[in-house]
């Protein structure tokens, strides 16, 4: 991805509405710093199927993300979060 300083909060919602859109894991990698106007903003991050934040690097600077992806997990938001389902039921109707 490439999100510039002042788009950070586009970057936070697009990626984290994505997982939960998808009931994935969603791993999001930015560019960091950089010559204005492309001055980017870093956050790279990963998402749970939930949308919620398992770790985000600094907006500066050099970082790293680490996390367990649970395929488990993943099964069980599905079974509760059933967009995926019901997108296919719909195709077949």
């Amino acid at each position: 991805m490439a999100y510039v300083h002042g788009s950070d909060h586009r970057r936070d919602l697009y990626y984290a509405a994505r997982a939960l859109d998808n009931t994935f894991y969603v791993l999001a990698c930015n560019a960091v710093d950089g010559p204005q106007p492309w001055r980017f903003s870093g956050g790279s991050a990963i998402y749970d199927p939930e949308g919620q934040s398992m770790g985000q690097a600094p907006g500066s600077g050099e970082g790293l993300v680490v996390a367990d992806l649970d395929p488990e997990f993943m099964g069980r938001t599905r079974a509760v979060h059933r967009m995926l389902a019901d997108l296919e039921l719909a195709r077949v109707s």
